[in-house]
């Protein structure tokens, strides 16, 4: 069911919280082209850290999978994709 066949039975609240999963999916996945991006174009770790407010480990660990400059191993992503949900691996 799309959010517009939702809009006619759901009540707004439930409505609302539909659409901010949507929403925070959308920018979870921009964000992660976001970094690639900047790492591509030289970006440390710590510039980005700064840039999402976060510590330079915990931006390394958010976004390592997606890092074109690592190299070796396999990291895993703090994040993923699942269904329709953006969440946190609560599993480190």
């Amino acid at each position: 069911m799309n959010l517009e066949e939702a809009a006619r039975w759901l009540p707004p609240a439930r409505l609302a919280l539909r659409e901010l999963v949507a929403a925070r999916r959308t920018l979870v996945i921009l964000e992660g082209q976001l970094v690639r991006s900047a790492r591509l174009g030289g970006a440390s770790w710590t510039d980005l850290a700064q840039d999402l407010q976060l510590t330079r480990q915990g931006a390394r660990q958010r976004h390592l999978t997606i890092d074109p400059r690592a190299t070796g191993r396999r990291p895993r992503s703090a994040f993923r994709l699942d269904g329709d949900r953006a969440r946190a691996n609560t599993d480190r």
